[in-house]
């Protein structure tokens, strides 16, 4: 009784916190099926996201699920579209946050974005009232209400100057409170 007691427990551990290395030909949504995936409150991705290991990341972040600490830090290749209302054009960056990708994950509290991302789509974690850290790399576009009613979101970094002209004015609606920028270190 007591080993399967234990093994039990161990077993519950392993779910909790995953790690997934993912191909195109062996991505996310296959390697993660199951009532397994609202079990989950950590998971690391690695390699590739496609359309629907987003929508999966999603499901797993909102009311039904656990997912709280979502790392992409070594994403290298995403499949995702962004719209730019203002050129009236779609992009599709090597890596970046699709539209819409997070909105509304009410479970996420910690995201870490991959340095070599491009862009943070349209509204991507909007509504993620949980949400209280992000590290944005510099150089991102991050477009129109991207953080939209992220409460928890108290301060943004702005390192340079240049990097004010990749944020959409309307990116951080209802979140921040305040900016903090070097501009005058810049100056030296």
């Amino acid at each position: 009784m007591f080993i399967s007691e234990h093994l039990f427990f161990l077993l519950n551990l392993l779910v909790m916190k995953r790690t997934f290395d993912c191909t195109k030909a062996v991505p996310l949504h296959i390697q993660l099926c199951g009532d397994d995936k609202y079990k989950i409150e950590e998971v690391k991705v690695t390699g590739f996201i496609g359309e629907r290991d987003f929508a999966l990341l999603t499901e797993m972040s909102q009311e039904n699920g656990k997912l709280r600490v979502l790392d992409l830090s070594d994403i290298t290749e995403t499949e995702c579209e962004i719209y730019s209302p203002a050129a009236d054009d779609t992009y599709c960056p090597t890596v970046g946050i699709r539209d819409d990708a997070f909105a509304n994950s009410v479970r996420l509290e910690v995201v870490v974005l991959p340095r070599n991302i491009e862009m943070i789509g349209n509204r991507a974690f909007s509504g993620c009232t949980n949400l209280r850290d992000i590290d944005i790399p510099e150089k991102v576009l991050v477009w129109h209400l991207a953080f939209r009613n992220c409460p928890l979101l108290e301060e943004f970094y702005i390192g340079r100057k240049e990097d004010l002209n990749y944020v959409c004015e309307d990116s951080f609606s209802d979140s921040i409170k305040r900016y903090n920028c070097d501009f005058d270190k810049m100056a030296r």
